[in-house]
């Protein structure tokens, strides 16, 4: 990827959040509870799973640079799909945004456009990302309970070509994981890379517990791990109770 230069490796212990379309209210609450890396989504393929273009957000450039001027570290979110057409105009787009934005890092969503594609081959795509993205530091995203070692390979491929994991860790109200089971998950996904858990900010009153200490019953189970990021600003925003856990985690008070 010409005129792209390896960003230097984060530090430990992000706080991070992703973000569609921010606005500089929620960007503020984020600086003053201590997240310092914004992982803005700039597209939505949840629903696709038939060859389809790949697609980015009008705003994505303003986004970024509102982002960068706040003083956050940018990441970029995209979802990712294995079929040719689409790798080869997503690693254009985004190889194009990092440059603009200086950006460090591209994280790929490997969910089920990914896993649950029809036709494409996942194996010769994440060789074609590793291809086409040398030189910019990448991110692969799952569902933490992807059986990436044994029968169901193919967020491993992406795995291997990135430099760094998020194992989506959600433990929510109606989530089948729970806190007891986290550490299972981040095993899973444990391939001498640096792991940010991708932890829920949303539904967190369960188990006769309120918000802030279910969250620090998660955190708790992430603490070795380089970082976290939160799905999502917009339900952080929302919600004082997991905007004072935040803080307090950032200022290291739990």
């Amino acid at each position: 990827m010409t005129g792209v230069t390896q960003q230097p490796t984060p530090v430990q212990r992000q706080i991070g959040a992703w973000v569609m379309h921010p606005t500089a209210e929620q960007l503020s609450m984020a600086r003053r509870i201590g997240i310092t890396r914004i992982d803005l989504m700039i597209n939505d393929h949840s629903k696709d799973r038939r060859p389809t273009e790949f697609r980015c957000n009008d705003g994505v450039d303003d986004d970024a640079k509102m982002i960068r001027d706040l003083g956050f570290d940018l990441h970029f979110t995209s979802w990712v799909m294995p079929h040719q057409p689409f790798v080869a105009k997503a690693c254009d787009v985004l190889s194009q945004l990092v440059i603009d934005h200086g950006a460090i890092s591209v994280m790929w969503d490997a969910e089920e456009p990914w896993t649950q594609a029809i036709g494409g081959n996942t194996r010769d795509a994440a060789a074609d990302i590793g291809r086409r993205m040398a030189g910019c530091r990448m991110g692969a995203s799952g569902i933490g309970y992807a059986d990436l070692h044994d029968h169901d390979p193919e967020v491993l491929y992406l795995v291997d070509v990135c430099d760094y994991v998020v194992p989506q860790v959600y433990v929510t109200s109606d989530s089948g994981l729970r806190h007891n089971s986290m550490r299972r998950v981040l095993e899973r996904w444990s391939f001498d890379k640096p792991i940010l858990a991708g932890l829920a900010a949303y539904a967190q009153t369960f188990d006769g517990l309120s918000t802030g200490p279910n969250m620090l019953r998660s955190w708790e189970k992430v603490r070795d791990t380089d970082g976290v990021c939160y799905w999502a600003m917009r339900h952080i925003a929302k919600n004082r109770d997991a905007q004072t856990a935040i803080e307090k985690f950032a200022k290291g008070d739990a």
